[in-house]
């Protein structure tokens, strides 16, 4: 892998928005899937089934780097925070199988882009909250 900078970067338009639209969930076991040469999805593999969440309100992905000098290593930590809406007996049995696997996750976010998590390992969920709510808006 070459470790050179290959380009620069403008001031970008303020003609973006931010977010997540929804998020897809295929099995680990998913082929590999096409990627441009920003590491972005430009499609799905073939023959496979991905299970899509549309998503609204508070959601968020962030991606660490992290760095040891000492070490001579970096990797990527991903993180994706969602709030699913009207749980049901189904969904909860869904959230558990999420838990149990190491889904590949396509995240597509509000500016076109589809973000590719847990590529060559696969996603851990590591926490989460099952919630149904104290009042009658929750």
């Amino acid at each position: 892998m070459a470790c050179d900078i290959s380009l620069g970067r403008n001031e970008p338009c303020k003609d973006s928005i931010a977010g997540l639209q929804a998020v897809y969930f295929l099995n680990f076991n998913t082929a590999s899937f096409t990627l441009n040469a920003n590491d972005v999805v430009t499609s799905f593999p073939t023959g496979s089934t991905a299970y899509k969440y549309e998503l609204k309100g508070t959601n968020g992905y962030t991606e660490t780097v992290n760095t040891s000098r000492d070490n001579g290593t970096t990797f990527f930590s991903q993180e994706l925070s969602l709030q699913l809406k009207k749980l049901s007996a189904e969904m909860t049995k869904e959230l558990k199988l999420l838990a149990y696997g190491r889904p590949k996750i396509v995240v597509h976010t509000r500016a076109g882009d589809a973000l590719l998590v847990g590529r060559l390992e696969g996603a851990d969920m590591t926490g989460g909250t099952i919630a149904a709510g104290t009042a009658y808006g929750d």
